[in-house]
């Protein structure tokens, strides 16, 4: 995501959760939970403090590609992006980085957003790349998610039907 494009994403009917764009002071946070949950991703190295400085370099360089610090009542609980490539809509990194908040339904309403967002800004189709050993597949199946391919090591998911239960509202700040 381009650095002047800085976004928040809410609901009037969810007023305490909202997606906003992350910053430089948020990258630390993101390397540990992506380090706590390293198992659940491609990538599952231990990154370094110099390697998350230069991804978000490379990171804030791309026009679209979106990475969100999910609040609820502005206490930062977990992340989600996504990034169009290779003419879809690819959703990534999406972490809760505090347990206490699981089975809550936050991450189940910031995706929706994060989604009725999508929707709104492009056309392409909504997908995901998800590792078989990440527990999470059911949870994308729970938020509308399906299987469409299925590879050695992951399953490919789309979105479907392309709807979102809110109304979303976007503002670039």
């Amino acid at each position: 995501m381009l650095s002047t494009h800085h976004l928040t994403i809410q609901t009037p009917s969810q007023p305490g959760i909202k997606l906003r764009s992350i910053t430089e002071k948020d990258i630390e946070l993101l390397r540990v939970w992506k380090n706590a949950h390293r198992y659940s991703f491609f990538f599952q190295e231990i990154i370094n403090p110099e390697q998350q400085r230069w991804w978000f370099k490379q990171f804030c360089a791309r026009e679209h590609d979106y990475m969100f610090m999910v609040q609820n009542d502005q206490l930062d609980i977990g992340c989600m992006g996504f990034r169009l490539m290779d003419e879809k809509i690819d959703i990534y990194n999406v972490i809760l980085g505090r347990e206490e908040y699981r089975g809550t339904g936050i991450m189940s309403i910031a995706l929706a957003l994060m989604n009725g967002f999508i929707i709104i800004r492009f056309m392409e189709d909504v997908t995901a790349k998800v590792l078989y050993t990440n527990s999470a597949l059911g949870w994308y199946l729970k938020n509308g998610f399906e299987i469409v391919e299925t590879h050695d090591t992951y399953y490919l998911i789309r979105l479907f039907p392309k709807s979102c239960p809110f109304e979303v509202h976007s503002q670039i700040v």
